[in-house]
Order: C-alpha cells, then structure tokens, then sequence
C-alpha cells in the first residue's frame, strides 16, 4: 500500500476513534416516561393522535444510538411501548443503582397550558440531593430550548416546584446518583403536538440531550452542525390557538428538502428531506460538516423556493422558509364591520373582503363596482384584506358588487378565482340591501327592575335594554340613579355592552346597598343618542321601591378561580341537539357584575341544530370547593345572568337526597330580557320542574342539596346560536323573617331574654326577650368558636315584649349561642340546630 495512503487511513481511523470516544467510560440510565398506549398511565392527544410514550420512547432510542456512537454504555429502562413496560418508578430507580451508572435522565413531555422548557431535579431549587443534578439539568434546558426554540426555560427541585417541601417524583426518589427529568416541551400546544410526531423532532431533541452529556463531563463538542427548520405557507393562517407568533401560519405537509453544499470542496453528496403530513412542517439535517449550504424547498401545490444555511459545528443552525402557493387568488371571506344581521347602514359600517392571498391593490380595486353605480373608497388592512367604506351607498337599496376577474395577485400570473374552479380570470359577486335612513331615538325595550317594582333587593343591578347601538359619546351621565326623596344621586359604575343583534344594554352598578324601604328613580336624560344622532326627546323617569331586609348570601361559585377545571363545559354530559364544535364555556373577563367587584364571568356560547328532534345542554359543576357547599329548600338559589333576549330556556338543577344522587330541577326559565338580571328559584314557593319525567329524582327536594348544573333547552322559531354570560352563582336565606311586637301587653318590668321556641328545631325557631324601657337593642347568634352567624336585631327599639324568627336554612346542624345586649344587660342562651 502507498505510504501516503496508508498514513491517511491510519490519521483517519485514529480520528474516528477519537470522536467515537468521546464518553467512552461514562455510562448512563436513560427512561422514556411512562408506556404502554394506557389511559390511565399514559397521554394522549386525541386532536394529533400523539401518545406521550411514543414521543418518550423515540428520544430515548434517538439518544441511546448518539451516546453509543459517542463511546458511552447505555441502560434504557424499555425499549418498546407495552404496557408491561411502564415499570414502577421504584423499578427504574432500583434498575439504575443495580447497574451501577454515573447518570439517570427521565425523559417526558408536558402538558396543562404553555410551551415551555421544564428541568426536574431532586431537592430544593437552590439545594439539590445531587448538586450535579442541577448543573446537568441546567446543560440539557439550555440545549432543548435552543432545539424546540419553546417560550423559555424553567428549572426546578421537586421539593418547591410540588410544594412538598420533601421528596416527591418517584423517579429520584432512592437513586445513589444524580438524576433529572426533562419536559422538552407541552405536547397539548397543539402545533407542538403535531411536531412531536416528526421523528427528525424527536431526534433533533435526542441530539440537544447528547450534547448536553458532552458538556457535562467537559468531552469536546460535536464537530458536525444541525440543520433544521420549519416550512410554512405564507398566505394561511393556522387553525389552531397560538402561543407562539411564529405559529401564526400553517406548516406545509410533504415537503421535499434537499441540502447541497456550497463550498466546491465539499464533496457531500446533496441530502433529501422528506417531511410527514402530521401539519407541522419540520425538517432536520444532523452530522453536517460545516459550511455553507442551499436549502431547497418544494411541495405540491407551492412555488419552488430557496435559502442559504450556514452551519456551525455543535450548533442549532435554523432556515425556517415560508413557502408562496401557485394556486389563484380567491375571496374568503365578506363581512360587515360592524357586524349586521342582514343590512348595513351606509356610512356607518364598512364592507371588509379578504383574500386567500395577497393582492396587487391597485388591480382589485380598479376591479370593484357597484350596481347601482355607487362611489368607493378603500382602505388596505393588509395585503389581502381590503375595506371599503359605504358612504356612498344610497339608503333602501338592493345592492350587488361584483369584483372582476382582473384583479391579481402579486405574484406574476395569478389572477382571482372567482367561481373557485381552480381556473383565474372569472369574477366574483355578492349582494347585500342598505337600511332605510334611521330617523327615531332609542327606545328602551326592557329593564330591571321594571317600573313601579316593590321589594326590590338592596344591592340591585339596575339594566336598560335598548332596540338599537348607542352613541357612547352621549351616554355619560345621560342615566343616574338618584333618591326620590330630595332627589338625591346616588354614585354608580356605568357599564355599556354593545349585543351582536345590533341592541345595547347601558348597566348601571351601584357604588353601596341601598336603603331599605326607599323609592328610588332611573333618570335617562334627554339627548342620549344612537349611533346617527337621533337623541331621546326628554327625560323618561322609572321608579322601583326597596324592600325592608337583606338576606344572608352564601357564595357557591363567583367563577373567580379553576373556573375552566370546576365546570366540564357542554360537550361532556351528552347534549342533544347542538353543533359542538360551536357549543363551548370560556372565561370573559369584561361581562361581569362590577357590583360585587367580580373580574370574571363564565361564558356560554352556544349553537343549536333546529333540525333536531329535541335540545338539551347540561352545564355541570363537576368539582371543586364549589361541589361542596350545601343548603336547603329554605334558600333562594340565584346568579345573575346575562341574557341575549333569545327567548331560548335555562333552569337550575341541584342535587339532593342521602348520598346526593337524586337531581331536582327549576322551573324553566324564559331568556326574554338582554344585559344583566339576577334570576332566583324560591325553593319553598316555586315547587320543582321536571327531567325526564322525574326519573331524575322523586319531584321534591330532600335534605341537603348542592348544586348541580345550568341546563339550557331551545325554543323552535328562536334564534339558533348566541351568548350566555353568569356571575355569582349563589344562595340567599334571610336570618330571620321579622321582629314582632306583642300588642297590647303590659310593660315589662325588667329585661329578659327567654329560652327559644322549639328546641331543638329545623330550620326555623322564634326567640323572646323583653325590654323595660326604650333601649338600643343587639341580638346575635354565634356558633361554639364565637364566630358571629346572624344578626337578627341591632337597632333601637321602645320598651315591650319582642319575638324574632330565626331562619336557619343556610347553616349547618349544630350548637348555636344567641346573645341579648339591651342597655346594661346581657344574657346569653344555647339552642340545638338538627337537620
């Protein structure tokens, strides 16, 4: 053999033993998380199909093979995806002592909301069991959040992240060496989701592991680069909700890349990528020498594109390419902005028409018209939505506008497509009617409390519903709340809420509760205006009276916190009669009740199919502290709700019975009003409803109750879809029904406070005391930790004998202290609540 030849095989040979050393003596566990395809052990993704066990398992083979090539040993603790193989953590921790490694490492991903990278070691945040630990789980964060490029990096010790303050993961929990667990990223991020199942994704994090271990026992870094990146259409937006802006577009499926190098003496052979169709776009190149390369981008359907990469050894080296397709230009969508049910009004709303791409401006909109002939002007949003003003338009009019088949796209030789056949050049059109000119004031169709209502609640939400959208320029103080006595005002947050029927609902919250037994104006001032400035003419007054008490309020659910994890939303109790995929529950956080200072809602939105045979939605409190409040058929159960004026039905159900598994529901209750009101079941006066023939329940209300959910029904010929907005779902029980005087009776010569009436008693007993002369009168009823209950009287109060009625519908069975301070006396007295 020539001599030279033989010297480069020897250097070469010598060289691939050096890099195929460089963790030679290190020898690791390695555990792909849970196993198996098993619900109750494993996660899964129904929207990508993904299994967290495949995605763990795939890294730890992908890592397995680089740490080998590297020169270490490699113990995984399974190598396939059974359920035999989900071990217990006990097992895996015994597994990695037995085998006597430097180093184990569980790899998982996350889930519940976000995108980040998480890094687990045993202890706490700054004192780890293993300080190795921490300095390793710091190495492979670093390197994962470079490769999946997630939100950020987060690590912990199990001790403060659980809130333990002891040992918590299992898989640490015994080991004689360091240990970490990597979540490299939230497989229920959907778009993560979908790249989660790209094997060169799961490879690429493998590689950040790898390099990782390099780094921690200070082994030379890898001398090859990564390649990587993710191929997106430029034009469509991604259906799923983003975390990430760079999400906002759809990933290309089936791409084809290839990698050419450009260095002449780089002899590499051009490398082919072909990408999945699991909607994520991802391609990766690893072992690439460095250098510059041309990255070729195609896939069926789009414009062959190019970029050039330069790749660094031992590093990331990203060339996201966003492709452009070679489809026409077609419209979208064609909206009214504002929002109209089936007219606009000109000058007032705008035409809005998008695009599927983007478009040579000057072309579409010298290719837009009327009939009738009617002048435009345009506004551009973007480069493929345009908005066309219409106050040229004339009043009640049917109108067409048509865009020709001369409108292009910006790229050469596309054109629009207006009959989507695949074929530009052909015209697209749309018809439309204009309102008649509106010439008349807002009218108010309905409010709360309605006019010449008695026994209003002292913390009342006063609403105003008008037939149409207001001019919010005029509104302020254009309706107040004042005493009538002396005409006081009285301070009050207003709140306006445009409604998507084209109504409004002005709310006016009260600042403090009202005084009893007081008449009270709404005032709507002349000059409030709609939105083409016709104004009321003069002032139209309403008037209400409150009522003499407050009741007790017991809160089950202010939808403040775990809203989203207490309620199981309408799809998953078995609805009939609806579309799912527009039946839902959020949270808003702008229709609350200002009154009790609330900062969240629950909001139902929901669609009905009117070709069904029946409707029905079950809003169910499945869990949290909210399942756990009780109460009788003494109390009124209320919320407050936000009505659309749909004339659509909900009721209440509650649970009942020994073990709370009878259900007894509410009358039903009509939604004819729209904007805030506070809708109440008077358990003892208003009887039940009916479910299913009762077969729910025996028809009438046992024991304790709690509740159970908002149920919601249609009524044929009402609208088929809209929103529903609830706050401060609660209970309310008087803590006594009045103070009685005794007439005639003659005037006592001492105080006294007698034993009550029955005793023991449920729910309710009558207690007796006297007063020998005029005296400030407290009664007040305290549970055995001198918690104060109820105040039943705290006034004053002329000489004579008294009775009081204590309701004790809303407080558990127990012991209860009731205490007279009149003057200078005081006594006190026990009473027996048994329910």
């Amino acid at each position: 053999m020539n001599k030279r030849i033989l010297l480069f095989f020897v250097l070469f040979l010598n060289a691939s033993l050096i890099f195929a050393q460089d963790l030679n003596g290190v020898k690791v566990l390695i555990n792909p998380g849970h196993g198996g395809l098993d619900p109750a052990n494993d996660r899964n993704i129904p929207t990508t199909g993904f299994w967290e066990s495949v995605g763990n398992l795939s890294k730890g083979l992908y890592l397995r093979e680089i740490l080998q090539k590297l020169g270490a040993t490699v113990v995984m603790s399974r190598t396939t995806n059974y359920d035999a193989d989900d071990l217990p953590l006990s097992s895996i921790v015994a597994m990695a002592n037995n085998n006597n490694v430097q180093y184990m490492h569980s790899i998982h991903s996350n889930a519940a909301g976000g995108n980040y990278t998480l890094m687990l070691y045993q202890g706490t945040n700054s004192t780890p069991t293993y300080p190795d630990s921490k300095v390793m789980s710091q190495y492979i964060g670093n390197e994962i959040y470079s490769a999946h490029r997630t939100t950020d990096l987060r690590l912990a010790g199990d001790f403060d992240f659980y809130g333990t303050g002891r040992a918590y993961l299992g898989v640490f929990k015994g080991l004689t060496m360091p240990g970490s667990l990597s979540e490299g990223s939230f497989h229920d991020y959907i778009p993560e989701s979908w790249r989660l199942r790209n094997e060169a994704y799961l490879k690429h994090e493998a590689w950040a592991i790898a390099k990782a271990f390099l780094s921690f026992w200070g082994r030379p870094p890898l001398s090859t680069g990564i390649a990587a990146g993710i191929v997106r259409d430029v034009d469509k937006a991604s259906v799923y909700s983003i975390i990430n802006a760079s999400d906002a577009k759809k990933p290309v499926n089936n791409i084809k890349v290839t990698l050419r190098a450009n260095d002449a003496s780089n002899a590499m052979t051009p490398r082919v990528y072909t990408g999945d169709n699991y909607n994520n776009g991802f391609f990766m190149f690893d072992e690439v020498t460095p250098g510059s390369y041309t990255l070729v981008y195609e896939a069926v359907g789009y414009f062959k594109d190019s970029s050039t990469v330069n790749v660094l050894a031992g590093k990331n080296n990203f060339a996201d390419k966003y492709l452009v397709s070679n489809s026409q230009a077609e419209v979208s969508s064609v909206t009214f902005s504002p929002a109209s049910v089936d007219s606009i009004y000109p000058g007032n709303q705008s035409i809005v028409i998008d695009f599927t791409r983007a478009m040579n401006t000057a072309s579409v909109e010298a290719a837009i018209s009327t009939t009738p002939s009617a002048p435009l002007t345009f506004s551009w949003t973007n480069d493929a939505e345009v908005k066309i003003s219409t106050s040229g338009l004339p009043f009640g009019t049917a109108m067409t506008l048509t865009i020709a088949g001369t409108a292009k796209g910006q790229i050469e030789g596309i054109f629009l497509d207006g009959n989507k056949d695949g074929v530009g050049g052909d015209s697209y059109s749309f018809s439309f009617k204009t309102r008649s000119k509106d010439v008349w004031a807002p009218v108010i169709e309905s409010l709360y409390p309605s006019d010449k209502l008695e026994n209003v609640e002292l913390i009342p939400l006063i609403n105003l519903s008008f037939n149409e959208l207001l001019n919010t320029g005029t509104l302020s103080g254009k309706v107040q709340l004042v005493k009538a006595a002396g005409n006081v005002p009285i301070g009050v947050t207003t709140k306006y809420y445009p409604l998507t029927n084209g109504k409004a609902v002005v709310s006016l919250f009260p600042s403090s509760a009202l005084l009893p037994n007081e008449t009270y104006n709404v005032i709507v001032s002349a000059g409030l205006s709609d939105q083409y400035g016709n104004g009321v003419p003069s002032n139209i007054v309403y008037t209400f009276k409150t009522g003499s008490e407050s009741a007790t309020i017991t809160s089950i659910d202010n939808f403040e916190l775990d809203l989203l994890t207490n309620w199981a939303g309408p799809n998953a109790t078995s609805p009939s009669g609806i579309i799912a995929s527009e039946t839902s529950i959020a949270k808003n956080l702008s229709i609350t009740n200002r009154f009790s200072g609330s900062r969240v809602s629950m909001q139902l939105n929901y669609s009905w199919d009117k070709n069904a045979s029946s409707w029905f939605i079950r809003e169910y409190l499945s869990t949290g502290t909210p399942k756990n409040v009780t109460f009788t058929s003494q109390n009124i159960l209320q919320s407050y709700v936000f009505g659309d004026g749909s004339n659509n039905k909900f009721r209440f159900c509650v649970a009942d019975g020994a073990d709370f598994s009878g259900l007894e529901v509410s009358p039903w209750y009509t939604i004819d009003w729209a904007g805030w009101k506070l809708v109440s079941w008077d358990m003892g006066k208003d009887g039940v409803g009916v479910w299913d023939g009762n077969t729910k329940g025996n028809g009438a209300l046992d024991g304790q109750l709690k509740f159970d959910s908002f149920q919601f029904t249609y009524t044929p010929g009402s609208p088929t879809s809209g929103l529903l907005f609830f706050d401060d779902l609660r209970t309310a029980a008087k803590p006594y029904v009045g103070v009685e005087k005794e007439n005639g009776a003659v005037k006592p010569s001492s105080y006294s406070l007698e034993q009550n009436y029955p005793n023991p008693f449920n729910p309710s007993t009558t207690l007796s005391y006297q007063l020998p002369e005029n005296s400030f009168v407290s009664l007040k009823v305290f549970d055995l930790l001198g918690r104060e209950v109820a105040t039943l009287v705290n006034q004053e109060q002329a000489s004579g004998k008294y009775r009081v009625e204590f309701n004790a519908g809303n407080i558990p069975s127990g012991i209860y202290i009731y205490m007279l301070n009149a003057g200078n006396y005081k006594e006190t007295k026990k009473m027996m609540l048994l329910k």
